[in-house]
């Protein structure tokens, strides 16, 4: 592999995603952040696929992956190659520091920007992983403290990390998740119809949101767009004896805006634990910017509460179309503040790159 050695070229530890994938929050974060390199080389790491016959795929303009299994020395040889001759790493998540090759990689790198979607190790703590916890504070403690940029996706999980591992302020960029989707609320015509999108985790308390249906069906439609349509379906079957009461899809992310703009409230059921409290998801940024007012259980997601955004409990009416005006309103006003800390987070961000350079 040659290349010039003027032109920059950045090494990313995922494999970059398939159209399948894109409903998924870390995916959507993984092309967001890939839209601001266009004009540099990116060669993503399929890890994990691939026969004894290791190789690089264009997939686009300056966009490549390379694809091996784990077990080709070769393909490990091909990756250790690569990463030498990149300017920098970048690392979306601690969870892909699992295997010791990839550790690798990342100690070797020239330059490491860690991109914190949220915080793993209290993730596997909440989902009984206790082994896997004590492994990711280490791997975490590991990656935060070699990286010469941290990208946080909120201004509180910056704060996490900088008083658990003691990292300065200089070295942290405050990113937002931000949308590809366009803003939009023109035309947008008050109903009292309920959207979910998103996925099935744990934290996102797929039960209570169900419970929510069952108790509002009288009194609002729902649409759920998940990656599993049948499992949404089986639940609600299993817990109420009846059919889902309203549409329940998987959908193309291009006809996602279509979709929010026929809503006028939208699920966001976390609990006030430390892993919601640090996160930034993407629907929520979402919701914002198509006037769906958020339907929450706790309000203290992510630098949301601190924005002052407006939001209904789960546990009270939905209010008029009045009150909803207002309430879009302000929120249009905290959806301008996420955009002006993206704007800010992408313009530190892309300095760092262009200051990797190799001379």
């Amino acid at each position: 592999m040659t290349r010039n050695g003027k032109e920059k070229q950045i090494i990313l530890l995922t494999h970059y995603p398939s159209v399948n994938e894109l409903l998924d929050g870390y995916f959507q974060r993984v092309m967001a952040v890939d839209k601001l390199f266009v004009d540099t080389a990116r060669y993503y790491v399929d890890y994990d696929s691939g026969g004894w016959i290791p190789r690089i795929g264009k997939i686009g303009e300056n966009l490549f992956e390379i694809k091996t299994s784990r077990y080709n020395p070769l393909g490990l040889f091909l990756i250790l190659r690569t990463a030498l001759e990149s300017d920098l790493v970048y690392l979306h998540s601690v969870f892909r520091l699992r295997s010791g090759f990839h550790r690798l990689l990342f100690s070797i790198a020239k330059m490491k920007i860690v991109d914190l979607h949220g915080a793993v190790p209290e993730e596997l703590a909440m989902n009984g992983k206790n082994g896997e916890t004590v492994l990711f504070e280490k791997v975490e403690r590991f990656a935060v403290r070699r990286a010469d940029v941290i990208v946080s996706v909120s201004h509180v999980l910056g704060r996490h990390i900088r008083k658990k591992h003691g990292v300065d302020d200089g070295r942290i960029i405050v990113l937002p998740i931000f949308s590809g989707l366009e803003a939009g609320t023109k035309g947008k015509v008050f109903s009292k119809r309920v959207i979910y999108c998103g996925g099935m985790q744990k934290w996102q308390q797929v039960g209570k949101m169900l419970e929510y249906v069952h108790t509002h069906k009288d009194h609002a439609l729902f649409t759920f767009l998940v990656p599993d349509p049948e499992a949404v379906r089986s639940e609600y079957r299993a817990m109420y004896g009846e059919a889902f009461p309203g549409t329940v899809e998987s959908v193309d992310p291009a006809g996602l805006a279509d979709r929010y703009a026929e809503h006028s409230f939208g699920l966001v059921l976390r609990e006030d634990i430390l892993l919601n409290n640090v996160a930034c998801p993407t629907k929520l940024v979402e919701y914002l910017q198509h006037g769906i007012v958020p339907i929450v259980d706790s309000e203290n997601i992510g630098d949301f509460r601190e924005f002052g955004y407006e939001t209904v409990s789960y546990r009270d009416d939905l209010p008029g179309e009045s009150r909803h005006l207002e309430m879009t309103e302000v929120n249009r006003l905290v959806a301008q503040k996420f955009q002006d800390t993206t704007k800010h987070g992408i313009r530190m961000l892309k300095e760092f790159v262009g200051q990797s350079k190799r001379v």
